[in-house]
């Protein structure tokens, strides 16, 4: 749907990172990935999964955050600059439907991947539900 904006002659950008446990770190290295990925012609960037926090269960309720957040909000700005289309790898979210949380026992934690259209909109097509018990 939305890559029908895009000419059939495009540059494809796939970003692989290192993480750390400082999320502010991540998301300032991967927003530069996406600087130096846009320089070079990329229309639609995408990012891993888990691009802005370390992966495991251990870490999901630290990272977790809402939407809009700190890590959408830096995705957004980015887009914007490069005039790209970018994905954002699945990010930990808060989930905020107690009906979710109820079914998971005490907590629940989601991950959703973000499609960013140079800074105007968000479309998240999935989400995954992460239980915490105990």
């Amino acid at each position: 749907f939305f890559f029908l904006l895009l000419p059939l002659d495009f540059r494809l950008a796939l970003i692989q990172l290192h993480v750390s446990a400082v999320k502010s770190d991540n998301l300032q290295r991967a927003c530069g990935l996406v600087r130096e990925a846009s320089a070079k012609g990329a229309k639609v960037v995408a990012l891993p999964e888990c691009f802005n926090s370390p992966y495991g269960t251990q870490y999901f309720k630290e990272y977790a955050e809402k939407i809009p957040g700190e890590s959408t909000q830096m995705l957004s700005e980015v887009a914007k600059e490069c005039s790209i289309y970018l994905v954002g790898g699945s990010l930990l979210l808060v989930t905020i439907s107690l009906r979710e949380i109820r079914a998971m026992s005490n907590s629940a934690i989601g991950s959703k991947f973000h499609i960013i259209q140079w800074g105007k909109s968000l479309f998240s097509p999935l989400q995954r539900i992460h239980s915490r018990r105990g």
